[in-house]
């Protein structure tokens, strides 16, 4: 009996050794730096945004290049059992960005999101993804962070806060995904 439990104890182990599960997949889109916040959102149209989402409150957190470019993107899902917290929800989002920087990657931008998503419009329907890279400040002076999703037949484009849970950053849960960008 103890063998067997023992046996088993080390296979659920096994599976929480490493922070992500699987390797990132990867992707390609062309996208325009040069634009507004208005702009991306006219250009790269989506059924339904957060009207948090403008010019007046965006803060870029990530150096954005210039102009059009090429950029190439992964998708990671992080593994929610290998990081401990009290409720066992996933990442925090400061461990997020320092497993990010681990792997060579920075998070995606606002615009890189948005490209990505007319791009790969499938990738939304099957999970929420975000980008932590530009910011918009809200109501009280809470900082969100844009993400995609797919609801009823309509593409969503909204923000959610990133503070909360218990070291003030929020817990990222299963069903996320986050854009990143080779450094």
């Amino acid at each position: 009996m103890f063998r067997n439990v023992l046996v088993l104890a080390c296979v659920v182990l096994a599976g929480c050794a490493t922070p992500i599960v699987g390797e990132p997949e990867l992707y390609t889109a062309t996208v325009d730096y040069s634009l507004s916040v208005k702009e991306t959102l006219e250009f790269y149209h989506y059924d339904c945004v957060d009207r948090g989402i403008s010019d007046w409150n965006v803060l870029e957190w990530t150096p954005v290049p210039e102009g059009q470019q090429e950029v190439s993107f992964g998708l990671v899902h992080f593994n929610a059992s290998y990081f401990s917290n009290l409720n066992n929800l996933g990442p925090s989002t400061s461990e997020v960005l320092v497993e990010l920087d681990k792997m060579g990657y920075r998070p995606a931008t606002f615009a890189e999101l948005c490209a990505f998503g007319v791009k790969c419009p499938d990738k939304q329907k099957r999970f929420l993804i975000v980008a932590l890279g530009s910011a918009f400040l809200g109501a009280y002076g809470k900082c969100n962070v844009t993400f995609l999703y797919w609801e009823y037949s309509v593409s969503y484009l909204n923000l959610c806060w990133i503070g909360g849970g218990i070291d003030g950053w929020g817990w990222w849960l299963d069903d996320w995904r986050f854009l990143v960008v080779p450094k």
